[in-house]
C-alpha cells in the first residue's frame, strides 16, 4: 500500500476505494465493511483501510461534515447520503469494523506501529468512530 500519511484517505488504496464508490455506490461501501468484518482470522491492512474509509464516508453522511473527507468523496455525498441514511444496519456495520480494527488484532495498526505514526492513524479511525456514536 502507498501511504503519504495517517489519515484515513491518505493512502493508495483508499484513494482506489473512492473509484468503486464512484461506479458502485452504497454497494461498494457495504463490500468494503463486508469484507473486513466477514473476513476469517485477521483482516488484512487493505480490507481495514477499506472499511475504515467506507466508515468515514457513512460518518459523514450522519453528521453533515465532510472534513474527513476528500474532494473526490465530498462530490459523492449528496447522491449517496439518502441511500446511507435509510440503512442503519450500515452504519451498525461501520460503527462494528471501525470498532474490530481499534480493538481487535489489528494488521493495519500493526503496520502503523511499525513506522513511527501510530498515534495519528489511530486518532484519524477514533475520529471517524466517534462521528459514527453521535
Amino acid at each position: 500500500m502507498g501511504t503519504w500519511g495517517p489519515g484515513v484517505f491518505e493512502n493508495d488504496e483508499t484513494m482506489d476505494f473512492l473509484w468503486e464508490v464512484e461506479e458502485g455506490g452504497v454497494d461498494a461501501l457495504r463490500d468494503a465493511l463486508d469484507q473486513m468484518i466477514d473476513a476469517a482470522g485477521r483482516p488484512e491492512s487493505w480490507a481495514e483501510s477499506t472499511a475504515i474509509a467506507a466508515a468515514a464516508i457513512i460518518a459523514a453522511a450522519y453528521d453533515g461534515r465532510a472534513d474527513l473527507l476528500p474532494e473526490e468523496a465530498t462530490a459523492l455525498l449528496s447522491t449517496l447520503t439518502p441511500l446511507i441514511l435509510e440503512d442503519q444496519a450500515l452504519r451498525d456495520r461501520a460503527r462494528y469494523a471501525v470498532h474490530r480494527v481499534l480493538t481487535g488484532d489489528s494488521e493495519l495498526l500493526e503496520l502503523w506501529r511499525s513506522s513511527g505514526e501510530s498515534d495519528a492513524a489511530i486518532a484519524a479511525i477514533a475520529e471517524v468512530q466517534s462521528r459514527l456514536s453521535d
